[in-house]
């Protein structure tokens, strides 16, 4: 569903706002919270503001972002020191490179 700049992703018992721009490639009928949580979840951690970022933590539980997190395959240095900071994660845990150096 979208609302001007927004878009509302659904289930059951809970409702998300986000900017359209984190998703501007993908059709909003085509997100799935629980089938593409690592997409929102990799959107919203380097592309995400503070807003998106407390409703991803209170959707997803933290051990989910972690499993996620540790599979997504770029961030860029500043959203990796940022991951390292807020989850105290080693870096070399995450498959993301490009930041580290």
């Amino acid at each position: 569903m979208v609302k001007n700049a927004e878009i509302i992703l659904k289930d059951k018992q809970n409702e998300l706002k986000f900017r359209r721009a984190l998703f501007w490639d993908i059709p909003i009928k085509n997100i799935n919270l629980k089938k593409n949580k690592r997409l929102i979840i990799e959107r919203i951690f380097s592309r995400g503001n503070l807003s998106e970022f407390k409703q991803i933590i209170n959707y997803y539980d933290e051990q989910e972002i972690l499993e996620e997190l540790k599979k997504i395959k770029s961030f860029d240095k500043k959203t990796l020191n940022f991951i390292n900071k807020i989850y105290n994660i080693n870096l070399k845990d995450i498959n993301a490179q490009e930041g580290i150096g």
